[in-house]
């Protein structure tokens, strides 16, 4: 409601997106899109599955790119498709 109430702006005319601190760290900002505008400007390569703990975060494996049936396709950390679409991931073991 806060954003509806306060921030809806004309969409592309006067913005494509707004910005806000994070609640958890105020160093660091979320940024909310509408989902046509989301659409047209941003592109999806993938996503990491991660297992988290206070001292590191693991990646357990990739999402990276859909089958024939739009299912999505999921590869290990090291493979050669977690390599292409996240080269910045060392591999690490759980």
């Amino acid at each position: 409601m806060i954003a509806k109430d306060y921030f809806d702006l004309p969409p592309r005319v006067a913005q494509d997106a707004w910005a806000y601190s994070s609640v958890r760290d105020k160093t660091k900002y979320n940024v909310c899109f509408r989902p046509d505008i989301a659409h047209d400007l941003l592109e999806l390569n993938g996503a990491m599955i991660c297992k988290t703990n206070p001292l590191k975060t693991h990646v357990l494996c990739v999402a990276a790119g859909a089958d024939e049936n739009n299912k999505i396709l999921f590869y290990s950390n090291g493979s050669e498709q977690q390599k292409q679409v996240f080269p910045e991931i060392e591999r690490s073991v759980p």
